[in-house]
Order: structure tokens, then sequence, then C-alpha cells
């Protein structure tokens, strides 16, 4: 079956996923270092509220679990895609997972695209799938033969109406 809508829209969601991988890796590194205490008080003025107190560990612990987060969608997504073409219900599922994983890390437009794949695969049915088909409406010869017969008996018998 012609998957192709559903494996470029879900490519790209895998890089706009990998792109802001690569950005918050760029982000966390920066902030790790020692000599980045500049950036790092403004961040903390940033993030910082009179009643709450940030501390580094805090701040490094949040970028830690949100990019752990971010390679598990990634890593959904791009196992979804690798099995589109042969089990597209199982891929379809993973795709939804790594969406709402990658929703929750504010990777929105990879999560959104993801979901549009995942609906796109559990409507699209396969033409090689068998399905049942309903039963034609028009009669055969064995129904009119049937027919006659009742008729016939309902001529002969005068209880049957």
């Amino acid at each position: 079956m012609n998957r192709k809508v559903e494996l470029i829209l879900g490519w790209i969601a895998c890089g706009l996923s990998m792109m802001y991988l690569i950005m918050s890796l760029i982000s966390y590194f920066t902030v790790r270092q020692n000599s980045n205490t500049e950036q790092y008080q403004q961040m903390l003025k940033q993030v910082g509220n009179q009643d709450v107190k940030v501390t580094p560990e805090m701040i490094n612990f949040a970028m830690t679990f949100s990019m752990g987060t971010l390679i598990f969608s990634t890593l959904l997504g791009i196992i979804g895609m690798s099995i589109i073409k042969g089990r597209p219900i199982l891929a379809g599922s993973l795709l939804i997972v790594a969406a709402l994983v990658g929703i929750f890390n504010m990777s929105l437009i990879a999560g959104v695209l993801w979901i549009v794949v995942a609906i796109m695969l559990f409507v699209k049915k396969d033409p090689n799938q068998p399905n049942k088909k309903p039963k034609s409406v028009k009669p055969s010869m064995d129904d009119w033969q049937s027919e006659r017969a009742y008729n016939d008996r309902k001529k002969d018998d005068p209880y049957i109406y």
C-alpha cells in the first residue's frame, strides 16, 4: 500500500525532534560550563521567583529530565516510522505515545505531526487485507424460486396470508 504521505510527515516530525534534541544538548553543555556564570545568573533570574529559590541542581535536573524524555520520544518516533509498512497499527500506537511524550517536552510541531500520521495509519485500510463485503441486495434465482413456491402454496392454502 502506498503510504508516502505518512512517511514524509513522520520523517519530518522525527527530523524536527532531532533538531530540538541537538539544540537542547548544546544549551545543556553551555550551561554546565563554569565559565558562563553570567548566562547562568541571567537564567536564574528568568526562571526564579521571589517565593521559590532555584538552585543550579534544579536546573540541571530539569534539563537532564527533559532531554531524556525527548530522546525517548524521538526513538519511539523513529521505531514507529521504520515499521509503518509492516505493522501500521503498532506503528500508529508508537507514534501516539511519541507524540504525547513530545508534546510534554514542548516539541509541539513534531507531536502534532506524529498524531496526524497515527490517525492516517488507523484510518487508511490496506486493500490486500480481506474484509467482509456485504451481501448483494440483488436477489438471486434461488430467491425467486422460493418466492414462487411460497405463492403457489399460498394459492392452495387459504390460511396463508
